[in-house]
């Protein structure tokens, strides 16, 4: 019941405040709304702050499993009897990077307000947040940032069963910071998120920092050219895109982003063996062997 209360309040405010024509900085708690039902919506989300955790709960128990239920996931380095299939973390993290690219340009397409004085850098952020693209590249950019939650997670177990088990610390934590800088990039929808520009730029700097760390073998061989070229040419583009308003150089960007899989090296394959875990009831239901047996009556009727 609560899940549901949450479910339907958090879709009718948020329907209430992308349906509104004025931006909501304009009316939100300033002027009465025309429809009485509306305002007090609006009122209740207010005052339990319904849009922020009313999709919780009814998600978490879609996707909690029944207790004795489960899927067991195996990884291994090497082909197995009985695997599922096999995955490639770098090609999960290439496919994350050219569904990025791909909605930053469907963004830079509906800009069109590109003489204005924001600069190519920050349109990148700043068209996600236009409507009524809004509606569309929000959930887009989430979808993507699923797909990199996917590769980073398969990265660190690829490197996991390079290192004997382990968990490379240091790998894990990038990987964490990378993911949650990214998803922080989200928050653009907010209008009055002026400093989300500081976070777009230091998100690049990280993944500039994870370009390097997937080529430390590489590194360590004697072979920089390919993190040294991404480096340096994104380097260039970044700066281009900030001291220049020409639309082109935003288009180069996503360029860059694009070409992640050719900077970064292949790793192994990851084999993979899916199992279900479930409790199996017997099929008779035990007694214990004191108990007394209930009796047996007849009855008829004459």
């Amino acid at each position: 019941l609560i899940g549901w209360y949450g479910m339907m309040m958090h879709a009718a405010a948020m329907l209430i405040i992308i349906m509104h024509p004025e931006p909501k900085v304009d009316w939100y708690f300033q002027k009465e709304l025309s429809s009485v039902m509306q305002h007090m919506l609006i009122y209740l989300d207010a005052k339990t702050f319904t849009s922020a955790w009313g999709w919780v709960p009814i998600m978490c128990f879609r996707l909690v499993m029944p207790k004795g239920t489960g899927i067991s996931l195996t990884f291994r380095l090497e082909r197995t009897e009985g695997d599922n299939g096999w995955v490639m973390p770098e090609h999960w993290m290439n496919r994350c990077m050219w569904a990025m690219a791909l909605v930053l340009a469907w963004a830079g397409i509906f800009d069109t307000d590109w003489d204005g004085n924001t600069h190519a850098a920050s349109k990148l952020m700043v068209a996600l947040r236009m409507k009524p693209y809004a509606y569309f590249g929000g959930p887009a950019f989430l979808a993507c940032l699923v797909l990199l939650f996917v590769g980073l997670s398969l990265q660190v177990i690829q490197k996991m069963l390079l290192n004997r088990n382990r968990v490379p610390g240091l790998f894990a934590g990038h990987a964490i910071l990378f993911w949650f800088l990214m998803f922080g990039c989200v928050l653009v929808i907010l209008e009055k998120a002026t400093w989300i520009h500081y976070v777009f730029m230091l998100a690049q700097l990280v993944f500039v920092a994870w370009v390097w760390h997937m080529n430390i073998d590489e590194i360590a061989a004697g072979n920089w050219t390919n993190a040294v070229a991404y480096t340096i040419a994104g380097a260039v583009i970044i700066v281009a895109a900030v001291l220049s308003c020409q639309f082109w150089v935003f288009f180069i960007y996503l360029a860059w982003i694009s070409l992640y899989g050719v900077a970064v090296p292949d790793g192994p394959h990851i084999f993979i063996t899916a199992a279900r875990i479930e409790e199996v009831d017997p099929p008779y239901k035990q007694v214990p062997h004191n108990a007394v047996n209930p009796p047996y009556t007849i009855a008829r009727r004459s």
